[in-house]
This record gives C-alpha cells, structure tokens and sequence, in this order.
C-alpha cells in the first residue's frame, strides 16, 4: 500500500493555479498531447532566454559608459526580469505540465513554485515596462525635469517598490478562501488596469512626439550636426521600445482573452479548454522573454556590440574548462 504520509497532495495545499487546477484526473489524450507539446517547447527555450539576457544584463552593468544610462539600467533590470523566466520560471512550467500530463502526484513545494513564479515573472516585466514608458515619456515630453528629478537611484527604487508591491498582491491572490475566484480578479484587475493605461497612453504620447519631432530635426538641422545625430540615436532606442511594446502586445494578447473568457464562463470550463487556453497564454508570455533580449542587441549598437564581444569569452571559459576536465581525467589515469 502507498505510504500516506508523504509530502502534500495536490489537493490539499492552499494555493491555487487556478488555470491547471483539478485538471490531471480528466485528461482526453490531445489534452496530454497538447499540454507535453508546449512543455517541450518551453523546455527548448528555457536555456536561450536565460543566456541571452544574461548577455544583455552582463553587457550593461559591466560597461561603465552603457550603465550610466537611466535607460539602460532599466532594459538590464527588464532582461534580468526575463533571465528569470528562463532560469526558473519555463524549467517549473514544464515539470509542472509534465506531473499534470502523466497523472503523478504533484507537491504541494511544486504547485507553490509554479503558482507564484508564473505570476510573478509576468508582473515584474508588466512593471518595468510600465517604468519604462514613462521614463521615455518624461525624457521627450518634459526634458528639464527628465534631467533634474530622474536619476539611476529613483529608477531603481521604483522598481524595487513595483516588484515588492506585485509580489505581496500576488501572494494575496494565490491564497484560497471562500470568495477566492473574485478576489483572484479583482487584485488581478487592481494591477493590470493601471500598468495598461500607463503603457498605451505613454506609448501613444510617444509615438505622436517622435513623429513631430523627427520632421523638425529634419527641416533645422543639416545632416551630419552632431547634436541630430544624437537626436537619431535616442529615436532609435525609443524605436526598439516601441516595437517591442508592439510585441509584447500581441504575446500578451492571449491573456487577456483568456481573462475575459473565463471570467464570462465562471469556474466550470471545460478541462480541454483549460489546457489549451492555459499551456498557450503561459508560453507566449514566456516567449517575451526571448524576443525583448534580441530586439535590444540588434537594433542598439552599444548593446550589439557588448553582446558580441561577450561570446569570444564564453567559447574561452568552455575550453579552458574542456581543458582542465582533460587534465585532471588524464592525472586520474596516471594515479
């Protein structure tokens, strides 16, 4: 007889996932194909998320001259937030998908991982990119105060002050009680309204700036003036930004959908349409965390050229570290 005296159920841990719960007892065989296809995926991706903004968070903080600027600190604060996706939250993703899938008994440790990491790595890149957008809205609509007020210090702050607020409102909707699926929304509701009406109204103000601004430098100033070509330069990375909001718009698209779907539905959706609904959400989210990191070292030179020179160094430490395991096997012999 099985010893039950083992670690919690899933059932009995007072978290809720609440798109994968209660799912694993009533899986159709395409609901199991469909959930181990996008665990593969994610488990596919999770390294490459992981290197790649590790290259970006490297490049900036070891450069003196990139991490001065305000906003390259926050795009190595953005690629740290998606590190993290890789490093933790698509590894607990797919074991999670993978526990689900072939019936077994799924801890309660795992179910508080997955339940809290998949909220919280998306809500900490939502906040910095809402910290974002208004650090770029500040710097093309009101330069004077974007210089004297706006500091690497304050950004940082913020962005301590978001990440711990998203984290105790995630933990306050994790904990199951009796009008659990309202709270669920509500605190859900309380964070992404604000975060999307800042995101589209500072992007739209952007936008609408960038444009005027660009049909000024080019009627005033010749080409070639030193101070259009840093003009260029910052519509660039305000480029990058937006086509990146751009992106994460279309990725996060499925979440919101799904939020409305099933708030309309209520609790008693079928179990085939959870998998679905939720395997793809999850994986498009975390599949933002892949793209932001190439947007920001192909379209930004200083990034771009960081980024390269990082990989000489990579293929360096793998050989040397080929090199010792040779030694010491060969000295292993010799003994």
């Amino acid at each position: 007889m099985a010893n039950s005296t083992t670690s919690p159920s899933y059932n009995e841990c007072n978290f809720s996932t609440e798109r994968f719960d209660q799912l694993s007892t009533n899986l159709t065989q395409s609901s199991r194909v469909t959930l181990l296809s996008f665990a593969v995926l994610n488990g596919l991706a999770a390294l490459p998320t992981f290197m790649v903004n590790l290259l970006v968070t490297w490049t900036v903080l070891e450069s003196p001259r990139l991490r001065s600027s305000n906003y390259n600190i926050l795009v190595a604060i953005l690629s740290f937030s998606d590190m993290l996706t890789g490093l933790v939250g698509q590894p607990l993703f797919v074991s999670f998908s993978a526990c689900h899938a072939w019936d077994c008994v799924i801890s309660c440790k795992l179910k508080v991982a997955f339940s809290v990491t998949s909220v919280l790595n998306t809500r900490w890149t939502l906040a910095t990119l809402a910290i974002v957008c208004v650090e770029r809205y500040l710097y093309i609509h009101h330069p004077l105060k974007y210089s004297n007020k706006v500091t690497i210090q304050k950004s940082f702050i913020t962005v301590v002050v978001s990440w711990f607020t998203v984290a105790v409102g995630a933990a306050v909707q994790k904990i199951e009680h009796k009008h659990a699926f309202f709270v669920r929304r509500l605190v859900g509701l309380t964070f992404l309204l604000p975060v999307v009406a800042i995101i589209v109204f500072c992007s739209i103000k952007m936008h609408l700036t960038l444009r005027r601004q660009r049909r000024a430098i080019a009627v005033v100033l010749p080409q070639g003036v030193a101070s259009r070509q840093s003009k260029v330069k910052e519509f660039k990375r305000i480029d990058v930004f937006q086509i990146a909001l751009l992106i994460f718009a279309l990725q996060y698209s499925p979440l919101v959908i799904s939020q409305v779907f099933w708030t309309l539905k209520g609790p008693g959706l079928a179990s085939s349409l959870k998998i679905i609904t939720s395997s793809l959400t999850v994986t498009c989210i975390y599949s933002n965390s892949l793209i932001n990191p190439f947007l920001y070292s192909i379209r930004l030179s200083d990034i771009r050229k960081g980024v390269r020179s990082k990989l000489p160094r990579f293929r360096a430490t793998d050989l040397a570290s080929s090199v010792v395991r040779v030694d010491i096997n060969a000295a292993n012999r010799d003994g």
